[in-house]
């Protein structure tokens, strides 16, 4: 999974993040900051539609609705490397700020 030619770039907010992912075969996304839900609820789409997986840090669906922001972390990555990229990350992020 982690290969010599890994490279790591920041290329914006987590939709956008999460969109290059729905619309590549070789990219992955993860962040450990908070995020509100309906920061990512479109890109979320096209990643159902691609058959890729997004989740929170601790593995758990998003849940598109709420006043607050609820989302701890993200995990964006096809289901082939999901697992080995979910072993890296934390857990230990809190969300829920408003």
């Amino acid at each position: 999974f982690l290969v010599p030619e890994l490279t790591l770039k920041t290329v914006g907010s987590s939709a956008n993040k999460i969109a290059l992912v729905a619309t590549s075969d070789d990219l992955v996304s993860a962040s450990v900051k908070p995020k509100c839900w309906w920061d990512v609820a479109a890109a979320a789409c096209l990643m159902t539609e691609r058959g890729y997986k997004l989740t929170d840090l601790q593995g758990r669906d998003l849940i598109f609705k709420g006043e607050i922001c609820n989302v701890n972390g993200i995990i964006a990555a096809p289901p082939a490397v999901y697992d080995a990229l979910y072993d890296l990350l934390p857990r230990d992020v809190t969300a829920g700020y408003v």
